[in-house]
């Protein structure tokens, strides 16, 4: 069987979509105003960013050119956990239908991100997908397991045990 690149893209994307719902699930909505430091997003900024970029594969893959303006951007916000985990699979089902169509030529077509009139980034669309998708999902899971810590959250397992979960169920 043939696995095309947004296909294998798809699965790793599915599978760290996964990992990171199971840390949703563990957020309590009350502390989504909790920042670690003045220069920190809130809890609930942060988690509702994490999965923001899935949103924006249509103009990742769409387009060969993505310009970006800092002044008009919205970061997205949920209120509580159940936002939160809608957001996940709206986000979620809008990567599935680029990635399952796409094809294996158009993932390798040049995109750019500008800002103005300045090139920001440049690279084939399969990278951007890789990078500014999955790749982005997991620093930021990664930053949502220290609110966790400090907030006293158990942080489930990702890749492997944690210190609050030592061995898989």
């Amino acid at each position: 069987m043939m696995v095309t690149i947004g296909q294998g893209l798809l699965m790793e994307l599915s599978h760290e979509v996964h990992n990171i719902k199971s840390h949703f699930e563990r957020l309590p909505s009350e502390k989504f105003d909790f920042k670690p430091d003045p220069k920190s997003m809130p809890l609930g900024i942060l988690s509702a960013h994490a999965v923001e970029s899935l949103g924006w594969l249509p103009q990742m893959v769409g387009q060969d050119v993505f310009n970006f303006d800092p002044t008009t951007y919205v970061p997205p916000h949920a209120e509580d956990v159940q936002e939160l985990l809608a957001l996940t699979e709206e986000n979620l089902s809008t990567a599935e239908r680029e990635l399952q169509a796409i094809s294996d030529e158009t993932l390798m077509e040049n995109w750019k991100m500008m800002i103005g009139d300045e090139v920001v980034v440049e690279m084939p669309k399969a990278v951007v997908v890789r990078s500014f998708c999955i790749s982005h999902l997991i620093h930021h899971r990664g930053q949502l397991t220290v609110y966790m810590r400090l907030l006293g959250i158990p942080v489930p397992p990702t890749y492997g045990p944690t210190a609050d979960e030592p061995a898989f169920n």
